[in-house]
């Protein structure tokens, strides 16, 4: 008998150590490893899932996020940010967004655009001013 889960079917676990990013699916009522890439940069010795990632776009006031992409999937973009993992529909990007670089996504009245790729440096300075005015 399989133990329940927090997290849904399909969901994403993206596990960064040991100078790799292992990503993990939710199938069967378990983590089924799909994929070992780099860690593009990513912070190691840090797991992250995608179904407790917050939804941008569900978000009424006006809401700016910036990081480094976790992951992608066929559907969704999956970002970094002060706040945590923030999921963004895919297809916002007018090409595929590539896991460790850094993009700031602006959101109104819960339609979002891509303002573009940014330096870390940057998304880092946007971060601390949002903590800041928080």
């Amino acid at each position: 008998m399989q133990k329940p889960t927090n997290h849904p079917e399909g969901s994403y676990k993206i596990a960064i150590h040991s100078h790799s990013r292992l990503v993990s699916r939710m199938s069967g009522g378990e983590w089924k490893e799909t994929r070992t890439l780099d860690t593009a940069g990513l912070p190691e010795g840090r797991i992250f899932y995608t179904s407790q990632a917050i939804d941008a776009a569900k978000k009424v006031h006006p809401s700016n996020y910036a990081g480094a992409i976790l992951h992608v999937d066929g559907r969704n973009v999956f970002q970094l940010d002060s706040q945590g993992v923030v999921k963004h529909d895919k297809a916002l990007f007018q090409k595929e967004p590539v896991a460790g670089q850094f993009y700031e996504l602006e959101y109104r009245r819960g339609i979002g655009s891509v303002k573009g790729q940014i330096t870390q440096e940057q998304a880092e300075k946007q971060q601390q001013s949002k903590s800041r005015s928080m």
